[in-house]
C-alpha cells in the first residue's frame, strides 16, 4: 500500500475527484472522512497516510495503530474477493424467483435471518 500510494496514487494531479469506497465509521481504517468526495490534493493535505514524509516504517505504524479488530464477516469478504463472486444481474435474478413459504422458513432458519413484517397492520 506505502508504494502504491506513493509511486501511483501521489504523483497524480491535485485537482483529480476521490470517491471513497469506504467512509466514517467503516471498519477498513481509521480517521476516514464522512465526505462522499473530495479532491487528490486536499487529501495530500489532510490525510496522514499521505503524509510526504513518512517513512515505511513509519506508515506501517501509522495505519496499523490503533485499528479495531475486524468484524466477523471479513473473512468470508476475503473468500470473496478471491474466488470472485456472482454478477449482479444474478443476484438480482435469483433475488425474484418466488419460493414456497417452507423453502423460505428453511433458508430463514439456516442463514440464521431475522425477518421482519413491514406490512401495514390489517
Amino acid at each position: 500500500l506505502f508504494d502504491s500510494l506513493r509511486t501511483k496514487i501521489m504523483p497524480l494531479a491535485n485537482d483529480i475527484i476521490i470517491y471513497p469506497a469506504h467512509g466514517a465509521g467503516s471498519a477498513c481504517g481509521k480517521n476516514m472522512s464522512k465526505e462522499t468526495t473530495d479532491t487528490l490534493g486536499h487529501q495530500k493535505e489532510t490525510n496522514y497516510a499521505l503524509r510526504a514524509d513518512m517513512t515505511r516504517d513509519g506508515f506501517v505504524k501509522e495505519v496499523t495503530n490503533g485499528l479495531m479488530p475486524p468484524p466477523a464477516y471479513f473473512p468470508a469478504n476475503v473468500m470473496m474477493n478471491k474466488q470472485g463472486y456472482d454478477s449482479i444481474d444474478t443476484v438480482l435474478n435469483r433475488g425474484l424467483q418466488a419460493m414456497k413459504p417452507q423453502a423460505f422458513e428453511a433458508a430463514a432458519h439456516e442463514a440464521e435471518a431475522l425477518v421482519l413484517d413491514t406490512r401495514a397492520p390489517q
